[in-house]
């Protein structure tokens, strides 16, 4: 059960088919339910388990997203595969960012492994445009709204591209992106990546003077560049967009 998207079929067939290859005693099946990050499959995932009619496997985020599965099976721990001795045979335990493997454990049990390391917190520019108008790469959110605010200046009405279509899951994105990119600016990117972790796990302190300064700052960027997002962009979804 997984929710890649339009562009992934190929790559499940080949998955299939070489792990049948190499475990001829197995057949793999693949559903794909629609919707970036999950945004439709997890409840379809969550449905499943709770009707006690799981899928032998499914696609998630690492780390705190994983525990929600496993408190609603009726066993929690027990109704699912401990992890930890293959993640140790693998050489994750000693070889990966121990950070990041420690955040998809709980209570020393590991009950997923990340499939891979992949972008993250980032976005994507055209050089050209930047070029053709005489700007500079921008370094920091505050030099990325200046260029936005001169382009549109000079008639540009598509600056940003921010897709809508998968349940606003790129919204989300853009709105952690400016985040992250605000407090690594303020804090650097140790304390950047533990106030996102502390978002992410709802444990962040929200009546902190500065913790508020920082969402609210977040949300005037974000505001910002909202407003110029092309026209019609907000029921597209990604995959179309890095193709633009």
């Amino acid at each position: 059960m997984t929710w890649w998207g339009p562009e992934d079929p190929q790559g499940l067939t080949w998955v299939a088919g070489n792990f049948s290859k190499y475990y001829p005693g197995y057949s793999v099946e693949y559903y794909s339910i629609p919707g970036a990050g999950g945004t439709n499959a997890k409840y379809v995932i969550l449905g499943m388990l709770e009707a006690g009619k799981p899928p032998a496997s499914f696609q998630a985020h690492f780390a705190p997203e994983v525990l929600s599965y496993v408190e609603i099976m009726p066993h929690g721990p027990a109704d699912f595969v401990n992890f930890t001795p293959i993640a140790i045979q693998t050489g994750l335990l000693s070889k990966g960012v121990t950070e990041a493997v420690l955040a998809g454990m709980f209570n020393g049990t590991m009950f997923a492994l990340p499939t891979n390391v992949h972008r993250g917190g980032m976005l994507y520019f055209n050089p050209q445009v930047l070029a053709e108008y005489g700007l500079p790469i921008p370094t920091t959110v505050e030099q990325l709204a200046n260029e936005t605010l001169y382009l549109a200046s000079h008639g540009m009405s598509c600056v940003w591209i921010i897709p809508g279509g998968d349940g606003g899951w790129d919204q989300l994105n853009l709105w952690e992106y400016i985040f992250l990119g605000l407090a690594g600016e303020k804090y650097g990117p140790a304390t950047a990546a533990q106030l996102m972790n502390e978002f992410l796990y709802g444990v962040l302190n929200l009546n902190d003077p500065a913790i508020a300064s920082l969402i609210n700052e977040t949300n005037y960027y974000y505001l910002l560049f909202t407003k110029y997002d092309c026209p019609g962009w907000q029921t597209m979804t990604w995959s179309s967009g890095l193709a633009t």
